[in-house]
Formats: C-alpha cells, sequence, structure tokens
C-alpha cells in the first residue's frame, strides 16, 4: 500500500491524483531503493548524515503532573535543553500536545487548537506529527527528522499492533509496543498496514526514540537526563569499554554477535577472572548472579551488551540466567546501571528488556539506566527469540533476530550513525538477513523483531568519534522494497477442550499430517538436544502471500522463567528454524 505524501490518504499506482485532496501523485518523491547495508567508508559527513532538524514532542501539562513540577519550569527545561542542542547542530522545535494549534492547510484544521491528553489514542497524536510535517513541506523548510518524546504511555501513549504471531508466546503477547507508528505520520490506518507489513515500503519521515518518566521521579530525573544527553552531544560520548554478559546456552552465539568488538579490542579484558565464569572476554550469568556482580561488572564501561532472559513479572525486574542444571539465577540486577560512572549505550537482547508501562525504577532496568548515566538505550517490549548454541552446533539454520538486530545496532552507532539512523539500519539490515531472496517474502519472526525493539533516548545523538575503523551508510529511510511480497494469514489453532490433548483437537481440524510432524520434531528435539517429547502449547500455520506455507509450532518450558522454543517446518515438516526465548 502507498500513501499520498500531502494527506496520507492510501492511495493505489493506478492513481494519478489522490481522491482525498487531489494532490499530483507523480509529483511525490521517487521510491527509494532499499540495498543491504554495506559496511564502507563514508563519502562524506554530509551524505552520511541525515537532516539535523528534529522535535521534542511531549504533553507538558501531564509531564508536569508526573514530576509534581510547574508547567513553566517543565517548559522552561525542555526549552534550554532545545537551545543547548543547537550547539551540537540539532535543531529541536518543542511540541506541546497539550496546548498545539494546528498550522497547515493539508489537513483541514489550520487555526484548530487541541489540548491533548495522555488518554487520546494514538493517532491523535500522531496528527499533530503530521501537521509539522505538512506545514515544513508547505513553506519549503527543512524538514524534521528525529522525534524525541517525553514521557512514558501515561504523557504521550505508546501505540501497540496486534501481534504478528500470537503464538508464539502461548498467546500471552497479544500485540507489540511500538514506537513506529508515530514514525510514519499517516494517521490511524497506518496500524493496519504495519500489522501487514506494507508501511514499511513507505518512507519513514521520523527517526523516533523515547525517554520513559516513571511516576514519582521528580524534576531530577528528566534535568539529569537532559544535562546527560547535552555533554553526550557535545563530544561526551566516547565508547572505548564494552561490558559484555550472556546466558551460558548463547555464548558461541554471543561471541559470534560480538566479534567485531573483540578484534577491534573494545570489550573489557576478563583474563584476571576464572575461565568457568566467562567465554573469552565476555561474562556468563550464571557464574555471574547479582550476588557477586559488584566483582565482575565494569562501572566504568561506556556500552553495556547483555544476551541475558529477561520476564514481565514485576517483582522480577533484573535479567537472569540459566546453569547446566536448569537452575535460574539473577544475573543482572536491576540496580546495577546505577552504580556506571561514565555516560554509555545500554543494549539488550531480553524478553521484555525494554518494559516500562506501569513500572517504577526500582521495576525497569532501562528507566534504572537512563535515571543514571545512560544516554541510548535499545531493547524489546514483548518476547525476543534467538538460537542457542545447542540448535546451531545440531545443524539447525541459525535463527539469530535479537541477536542480529542488537548487533548490527551497535555496529552502526559505533561506526558513526546517530541512534535513529542506527535503529532504521539495524531493522535494514534484519530484513536483508531474514527475507528469502528468492521468493521475495518477508518472513513472520524479522518482522516481529523489527517491531517490539524500541530506541529509548534521544534519537539524534551519536558518538563523539568512531569506535572503530569501518563505517556504515544508511541506505535509506523505506526498509522493504515494493517489489517484495508482504502478504501473510496466519491460523493460531489452540487447545480450547480439557479432555483431549491439543493435537488430538486438531488432527481432524486442520491436517492429520501435523501430528506427524509434531512426532519428528519431538524425535529431532530430543535426539540433537536431549530435550523430553511433549505437546506443543500452540500451532500456528502461516500462509505468504506466494502460497508458501510455514508451521510454527511453540513449546513452553515452565520454570522461574518460563521459556518458549519455536520451531519452524514447511508443510512436510522439514524444520527450517529453531528458537528460544531471551
Amino acid at each position: 500500500m502507498k500513501f499520498c505524501y500531502q494527506c496520507g490518504n492510501p492511495v493505489s499506482e493506478a492513481h494519478k491524483f489522490c481522491p482525498k485532496c487531489g494532490a499530483k501523485l507523480n509529483h511525490a518523491p521517487s521510491p527509494v531503493t532499499v540495498n543491504e547495508p554495506v559496511v564502507q567508508e563514508c563519502q562524506s559527513e554530509k551524505k552520511r548524515r541525515c537532516n539535523r532538524n528534529g522535535v521534542i514532542f511531549t504533553n507538558i501539562t501531564a509531564l508536569s503532573i508526573v514530576l509534581n513540577t510547574r508547567k513553566d519550569v517543565v517548559r522552561q527545561l525542555l526549552q534550554k535543553y532545545a537551545e543547548t542542542m543547537t550547539a551540537s547542530d540539532i535543531q529541536y522545535q518543542l511540541v506541546d500536545a497539550s496546548d498545539y494549534t494546528f498550522a497547515s492547510r493539508k489537513a483541514g484544521l489550520k487555526g484548530k487548537q487541541v489540548s491533548l491528553m495522555p488518554s487520546n489514542p494514538w493517532w491523535e497524536h500522531q496528527q499533530i506529527l503530521f501537521d509539522i510535517l505538512s506545514y515544513e513541506k508547505e513553506n519549503r523548510l527543512p524538514e524534521s527528522n528525529y522525534l524525541f518524546i517525553i514521557g512514558g504511555h501515561d504523557i504521550i501513549p505508546v501505540a501497540a499492533i496486534n501481534h504478528y504471531a500470537p503464538g508464539d508466546s502461548d498467546g500471552s503477547d497479544t500485540d507489540i509496543e511500538t514506537d513506529l507508528l508515530y514514525a510514519y505520520p499517516y494517521g490511524p490506518h497506518t496500524q493496519y498496514s504495519l500489522e501487514s507489513l506494507e508501511l514499511y515500503k513507505n518512507e519513514m519521515y521520523f527517526l523516533p526514540g523515547r525517554l520513559p518518566v516513571p511516576v514519582g521521579s521528580g524534576i531530577n530525573y528528566l534535568e539529569n537526563y537532559l544535562t546527560n544527553s547535552a555533554k553526550a552531544a557535545m563530544g561526551g560520548l566516547n565508547i572505548r569499554k564494552i561490558y559484555a554478559q550472556s546466558d551460558p546456552h548463547w555464548q558461541e552465539a554471543t561471541a559470534a554477535t560480538l566479534k567485531v568488538f573483540e578484534d577491534a579490542g573494545l570489550l573489557a579484558d576478563k583474563s584476571g577472572i576464572k575461565s568457568e565464569y566467562r567465554r573469552g572476554n565476555i561474562m556468563l550469568g550464571p557464574g555471574v548472579t547479582s550476588q557477586v556482580i559488584d566483582q565482575a561488572f565494569d562501572t566504568d564501561s561506556d556500552l553495556v551488551f547483555l544476551n541475558q532472559h529477561g520476564s514481565n513479572v514485576k517483582e522480577q525486574p533484573g535479567y537472569w540466567g540459566q546453569d547446566y542444571d536448569d537452575d535460574w539465577y539473577e544475573t543482572f540486577p536491576v540496580y546495577a546501571p546505577g552504580s556506571m560512572t561514565n555516560l554509555n549505550v545500554f543494549v539488550a537482547e531480553a524478553c521484555y528488556g525494554g518494559r516500562f508501562i506501569g513500572h517504577d525504577i526500582d521495576h525497569s532496568i532501562i528507566q534504572r539506566a537512563l535515571s543514571n548515566k545512560t544516554v541510548i538505550a535499545m531493547a524489546s517490549s514483548r518476547v525476543a527469540y534467538g538460537s542457542t548454541d545447542q540448535c546451531i552446533q545440531a545443524g539447525w539454520p541459525e535463527s539469530l533476530w535479537a541477536d542480529n538486530i542488537c548487533m548490527f545496532f551497535t555496529y552502526s552507532l559505533l561506526s558513526g550513525l546517530s541512534a535513529g539512523e542506527s535503529m532504521i539500519t539495524a531493522r535494514q539490515y534484519l530484513f536483508n538477513n531474514e527475507v528469502s531472496s528468492n521468493q521475495k517474502m518477508v518472513k513472520l519472526s524479522g518482522a516481529t523483531t523489527m517491531a517490539e525493539f524500541n530506541l529509548y533516548g534521544d534519537p539524534s545523538l551519536r558518538l563523539s568519534r568512531k569506535a572503530h575503523g569501518k563505517s556504515v551508510t544508511m541506505p535509506s529511510k523505506t526498509i522493504i522494497p515494493e517489489k517484495y511480497d508482504c502478504g501473510f494469514s496466519t491460523k493460531v489453532l489452540k487447545g480450547a477442550g480439557k479432555k483431549a490433548g491439543l493435537l488430538d483437537q486438531i488432527r481432524s481440524e486442520v491436517d492429520a499430517n501435523i501430528a506427524f510432524i509434531s512426532d519428528n520434531i519431538n524425535k529431532e528435539l530430543y535426539e540433537k538436544m536431549g530435550i523430553p517429547p511433549r505437546e506443543p502449547k500452540t500451532i500456528c500455520k502461516v500462509t505468504y502471500g506466494n502460497r508458501t506455507e510455514e508451521l510454527r509450532f511453540t513449546y513452553k518450558t515452565e520454570g522461574k522463567i518460563a521459556q518458549y522454543q519455536i520451531v519452524t517446518t514447511d508443510k512436510d515438516g522439514n524444520i527450517s528454524s529453531i528458537a528460544t526465548s531471551k
């Protein structure tokens, strides 16, 4: 699906004029073809960088209530930050959703005043962004590129889309919280366009990042972050030391993910620590636990990279690891980022690693990090997946979805791109890595990962200098080329009755062959990984636009941290991937 570049109305290739606003569609910018991200030396600083204008978007009325501070004090603080950032060549304008007057003619709302509340839907907030973009186009002003959202869900609502594959997490994740819908200011139908993946074929106008502000944090929380961010923008953010920590079951995958940084000498030297607690310079948790984290964690690190488990249980806010006896330990406690001494970047592959809605600082590791010295963070709002070392060693294709998006985000950032540019580049890389070049279709797991990982902090921030020799150029602000087929349909089959097992119920409903496939999966898992036979919690049948079929079997392992395994097969039962929840 394409959209009118003037009013955002859905249009087809056959339309010469927009049926809503009458704009000549052949005057719209030509579609941009996405090339796979290529590591190369930049031609020039001007080519490498996006437009350096942006919007600070918040609701000052709601923000002042959360911070228990007068509105004029909050406004002055944000305006001072915008003025400070001009010294770093970032031109921010402050936009208040609680006091906004429409200025563009295109939306037909010029002169209308609105005072939105956090309870207003996200698309009404998005309409303000569309008005800003339209006004800049009408008056040939430099277009805003960065979108810095100040506040959590109780200030600027977090948009959510229906989950691409709700069966992947036993139905517990029915949606995906994502700020991507603010990147495409096309109206409420952008939700359905993102759910169908067609939205990725359009240009991403804004590169979003969000600073969640927890209730009860006070004005000092906001002032501290903005002060740190301004220092980072003025050259205070350098990556000289990376602290890396991994679950033992993922240590080889983590080592492969971080190899480029190890080769550049950036990983913290751990040669003085017992070998059973580390894999090279990557700490393993466990043996690193919350009881001994102070002995292992380099608080003077400039970047933290964590490949550990996460949880959506409020009382388990830290990250976790599992030993080879299947016992669980907290390996990176929620308070750990609060001990860091340098301005830093925080990257987490963990499930729910970026959770913050409804949580205070003591129950949200992302908010704890941002309350101290972290200025850029990247993490997932939902269950994230990747391959265990055992899966890779067994010879199954790698399913390094979370690993890949986090690795290439980090690599792009360390190569000189801004945080916002690094985020879109990581999505482009994941897309190019996950799709089938022959079938030209977008696979479900890569689509989920692209949506669920979000950026926290000011998206315009970048390192004061590159951390290694080569650079990454951001190919374009379009993620999926027009020629790719985004169509898919899913059918999730769940056990509704209590008497019969799930497989017994679906044998007659879907296909008797599925029972055979499930038996074959159990055999493979037992022979190659030692996992005892069991019934899948859910089975999802995916039919793509080119009529390729995929079966997704989801297995759940109960424990301190619930684990999910997804086994993907073709319609004949040939296993194409096995992934486990982070």
